[in-house]
């Protein structure tokens, strides 16, 4: 019985091709909007983490240099 159960799924998806564009994706070449906002979404998705990482480490490097000029100032003031 199990041995059944591939080959009936197999013959099912055989007979129902149209369920294959029920994606998203497969619906998007319909119109032009959809197609610019699937890019436009996929290049945000893209840059995204890169720009949130840069951003992060340009933080730090701020804040970093902003305690070493403190640091200095200090030093200075002490002497």
């Amino acid at each position: 019985m199990r041995s059944l159960l591939p080959a009936f799924l197999l013959i099912v998806l055989a007979l129902a091709p149209e369920a294959g564009s029920a994606c998203a994706l497969c619906l998007a070449s319909e119109s032009e909007a959809t197609k610019y906002a699937f890019v436009w979404t996929t290049v945000l998705l893209s840059v995204l983490p890169p720009g949130m990482v840069g951003l992060c480490v340009g933080w730090i490097y701020l804040r970093a240099r902003q305690q070493s000029e403190r640091a200095s100032q200090a030093a200075a003031s002490a002497s």
